[in-house]
């Protein structure tokens, strides 16, 4: 039991990796056969893999074909952004409340310098506008 969730685990990050840095491209259709073969484990482990990879949107289920990335709709942007709200209104309430304490000044000033040694960076190819 330990060993095939080592190994669901082994072909879930090989495929996330491989979204993730780019390897794999849209329209195109991956077979969990031949990912299986690449990892050198068999279908099974890749099958659960795919599931949780499909869940979580990264890629898409194609049945009796393979699976491919997931190609995002307007419903995804649409979560994404409530999402993306509600987390960063909660954290802003959080700064906000506790601006006055002393870590969170030292927080500030921490990421102050950041902003102002990335502005001065020369070819990090960020742009002075950002800051």
């Amino acid at each position: 039991m330990d060993q095939k969730k080592a190994l669901h685990v082994l072909a879930y990050e090989h495929i996330k990796n491989m979204v993730l840095e780019g390897k794999m491209e849209y329209g195109e259709i991956y077979s969990e056969t031949k990912i299986a073969k690449e990892i050198g484990i068999s279908r099974t482990p890749v099958r659960d893999a795919i599931q949780y990879l499909s869940q979580e949107k990264y890629i898409d289920i194609l049945p009796n074909k393979g699976f491919c990335l997931h190609k995002m709709g307007i419903q995804d942007f649409v979560d994404t952004n409530q999402i993306r709200t509600a987390i960063e209104g909660y954290c802003g309430r959080e700064i906000a409340q506790k601006a006055h304490l002393e870590e969170t000044k030292e927080t500030f000033d921490l990421l102050e310098s950041f902003f102002e040694t990335a502005k001065g960076s020369v070819g990090t190819g960020v742009s002075d506008s950002v800051f």
